[in-house]
Formats: C-alpha cells, structure tokens, sequence
C-alpha cells in the first residue's frame, strides 16, 4: 500500500483514474460537467543497483467535455475523444531512507483528436518530486512544467505548471486516508484565470484478488480558488490500480 502511494515505486502498476469533474464560470449559466478518464501505468526499471528510472505515461479520455464557443449555441460546444499524451521520467536512488525523490524531463505530446481537446503543441520542461514516506504518513509533492516549443501555428503557445501535492494516513488492513489534488497554473492565462487550486478528502484499500494485489480509492476535490470565466469546482476521482507483473527485473547496467 505505502509503494502504491509512492511515485517513483519501483513496483510495476497500472492506474485507471475516472475523474467526474464539474465546471463553473462567468461564461456559463449552469454547473457543467464531464467525464476523463486517465490511464496511467508506472513502468520502473532498475539502471543500476543505485538508481531507477520510473516513467509514468498519462493518456486521458475524454466524454461529454463542454469547450467555451462562441460560435455554438448556447456558447459551448460538447467534444469526446482522446486528449494530449504526458510522459514524465524519473531517475531516482534506489536506496533511500525517509525521503524518497527524483527529477527528470516531462513531455507532453499533441495527440489529442480535436482541436478543443488539446493544445496543438508539443510541450517539454522539467519534473521533480519529494515525498517522506514514515510508518504510518506520506505526504510530498510533484512538481511538472511545461513550455511549448512546435506544433500548430495557428495556435498560442503555452506555459503551464501542474503540482500534485499528497498527504495520506494508512490504517492497519490496507487502509489510507488522504489526498493527493492537483493545483493547476496555466501562466498565459489572463489575470483571474491562471490558478485552479483544490483541496480534497479521500479513502482507499488494497485488495487481493488471488495473488493479484488491487488498489481501490475514492476521492472528492473541491478547488477553492478557479479561473473565473471557467473552471473546475468539483472533482470525483475513483481509481483502479491493478499491479502487474514486473516485465524487466535486472538492471540494465552492471
């Protein structure tokens, strides 16, 4: 359960993130809503017998989501498909007591199937993480930048941060309680429009289905600062991960 919750685990999982967000703002009338669902796998390797490098692809699907239009009626167009592929890689000590972290490059990559669903741009900028990991609490942070550098040129480019910061509690039976939100920074945005910044409250198990452990949680995220045009207010996030057989177990390098 403590691996699960941690980043740059070398435990090979896969995480399917069902996210119910719910959207508010000047431009609406109404509370809007959608469904994204992010398929997330860790993939690990060892290196060496000093150091990991954990790669965490991110993949959202997305249904129902209501886009700002001004050319629509109503002033919203309904988009579902395939948003923009991010791929963030650790390197990481494989020994380390307390505190666990690890920095690399992340990448965001244009491959969303509409032009409402993504930006048009291939991004890149740097990851770091933190995390203290005791008995019984976790809590750190991720740290993701990105910067667009190609891509459309009708589109603007872009500058945005993404900080998921964790506080968990286990229990005894494979129990946690916590969060882990997401505070979002879209630097290009106008005055008012730049900040998404949640808290939350969640609960999760870990299971065992035969020999396969299973990780179940649910969480509710309320942002308590979003852009005022329009943004998210309410987040329902249910997970599944699933861990999975390590694929590669000896380090690349010796």
């Amino acid at each position: 359960n403590k691996q699960l919750n941690n980043p740059v685990s070398t435990i090979w999982s896969l995480n399917f993130q069902s996210n119910f967000q719910f959207f508010e703002g000047h431009l609406s009338d109404q509370t809007r809503w959608q469904y994204n669902l992010n398929v997330q796998p860790v993939l690990p390797l060892r290196l060496t017998d000093d150091w990991n490098l954990i790669t965490r692809p991110i993949l959202p699907v997305l249904a129902g989501a209501d886009v700002p239009d001004p050319g629509a009626r109503g002033g919203f167009e309904e988009h579902s498909g395939l948003g923009d592929l991010s791929l963030t890689s650790f390197v990481s000590p494989a020994k380390s007591a307390g505190i666990l972290w690890g920095v690399g490059p992340t990448f965001i990559f244009p491959t969303a199937t509409s032009n409402a669903l993504g930006a048009g741009k291939w991004q890149a900028g740097p990851a770091a993480l933190a995390l203290y990991t005791g008995k019984e609490w976790i809590f750190g942070g991720l740290l993701n930048q990105w910067w667009s550098f190609a891509g459309q040129d009708n589109r603007p480019e872009t500058s945005s941060m993404n900080f998921q910061y964790f506080l968990f509690y286990l229990i005894p039976g494979g129990w946690q309680v916590g969060m882990s939100p997401n505070i979002q920074v879209n630097w290009k945005a106008e005055p008012g429009n730049k900040l998404t910044l949640p808290i939350g409250f969640g609960a999760g198990k870990l299971f065992k289905i035969g020999k396969l452990p299973l990780k179940l949680t649910l969480e509710i995220d309320y942002a308590l600062v979003k852009p005022e045009d329009y943004g998210q207010r309410w987040t329902i996030r249910f997970q599944m991960i699933p861990v999975i057989p390590a694929l590669v177990k000896d380090p690349l390098f010796k």
